[in-house]
């Protein structure tokens, strides 16, 4: 891989934008139209596309949350099983103290987790004839 191969993949990942990270990379190409094919071509090619891929794993290494870890946290706030801290005054004097999480956030998580199950779509009926779809093109 180049040096320029390089700094087109480093602002990539910076930016996640192919083609502000070809002009960075080769600031010679003045056409955002043929930077944008160029860095296309660019991303296809194997040893940049793995250098792409080993970068953003060691980027993220574990940091955001995936969408079993999300559905997880859900069903436990639905659950109660989850608890957070909670300051409250005793004597005066500022304490913590663990509390169930509210109804609210629970109605809000089963909201989510039955959004992400479809389970309250909206059901509409259409009814009618259907007619012959006509194209014109006219350009």
């Amino acid at each position: 891989m180049t040096d320029k191969q390089r700094i087109f993949c480093d602002e990539y990942i910076r930016c996640n934008n192919q083609t502000e990270a070809y002009l960075i990379a080769y600031p010679h190409t003045k056409n955002r139209n043929t930077a944008g094919v160029l860095a296309n071509q660019l991303r296809k090619h194997k040893e940049i596309a793995s250098y792409i891929k080993e970068q953003t794993e060691k980027i993220s290494n574990g940091r955001i949350a995936d969408a079993q870890e999300l559905l997880e946290r859900l069903t436990a706030m639905i659950r109660g099983e989850l608890e957070e801290e909670t300051v409250v005054w005793v004597r005066g004097e500022p304490t913590t103290m663990k509390t169930k999480i509210k109804i609210r956030e629970q109605q809000k998580a089963i909201e989510m987790l039955g959004k992400y199950h479809r389970l309250f779509t909206e059901k509409i009926e259409l009814s009618g004839t259907f007619s012959q779809v006509e194209i014109i093109d006219d350009v």
